[in-house]
């Protein structure tokens, strides 16, 4: 993910401000706290507070518009709406994100495909008629899941699908809710470590040819 940030003047920077981040428990969530905590650490001139929302679309808008002071995001999100692609072409008043700018990188997230060892899932198509997360809809994490298994020429109705957030996905994975969880995490994320130290898990491998024709999507 990375932060943006829209122009502010040396008044306002005197001021306290807020970041939005995502839902509760989410890894979004989780990294933009732990950037106010480290900056109201390390100095005494700004206050930076964490503010939950609704994802990187609402975060983009909010920022955009003045009513946040910065917000997660990520590198694709940011490029489709400073230059009006995708859905965000489409929304009034789009041209507030041409005041958007990149601040900082914060994370290298990966698209991590978890099931319990003991499911014998071991590809994509493994998945077929199984209970598959993909999280909430309207997620960023949602929609990039829609367009791997497009890549992957699975039709989603060949599963049933869950919409269960980041936070509650791997719990139920671990109590049998769902087979799969498809969740967008930095490697070595402690909400998978935790279920792992409790129950094996496997990562489903995403072949070559499927990362291709995502990344096409993305061009």
């Amino acid at each position: 993910g990375v932060a943006g940030v829209a122009p502010m003047d040396e008044a306002q920077a005197q001021e306290r401000w807020s970041v939005a981040t995502a839902s509760t428990g989410s890894s979004t969530s989780m990294t933009g706290s732990n950037i106010a905590t480290v900056l109201n650490r390390v100095q005494d001139k700004l206050r930076l507070s964490a503010q939950t929302s609704g994802g990187f679309k609402e975060n983009l808008a909010l920022v955009g518009a003045g009513k946040v002071s910065l917000a997660m995001s990520t590198t694709m999100h940011a490029d489709f709406a400073y230059t009006g692609r995708g859905r965000f072409g489409k929304l009034p008043g789009n041209e507030m994100f041409r005041s958007i700018r990149l601040l900082f990188p914060v994370t290298l997230d990966t698209l991590q495909i978890a099931v319990l060892a003991k499911s014998g899932i071991k590809s994509l198509q493994d998945l077929k008629g199984k209970k598959v997360n993909l999280n909430v809809p309207a997620t960023a994490t949602r929609s990039i899941n829609k367009r791997l298994f497009a890549a992957a020429k699975i039709d989603l109705k060949d599963f049933n699908v869950f919409g269960i957030a980041t936070k509650g996905s791997f719990d139920a994975l671990r109590d049998g809710v769902i087979d799969a969880t498809s969740n967008i995490l930095p490697k070595g994320a402690g909400i998978l470590l935790q279920l792992a130290a409790a129950k094996p898990v496997d990562i489903v491998p995403i072949p070559g040819d499927v990362f291709t024709r995502l990344n096409k999507m993305f061009a």
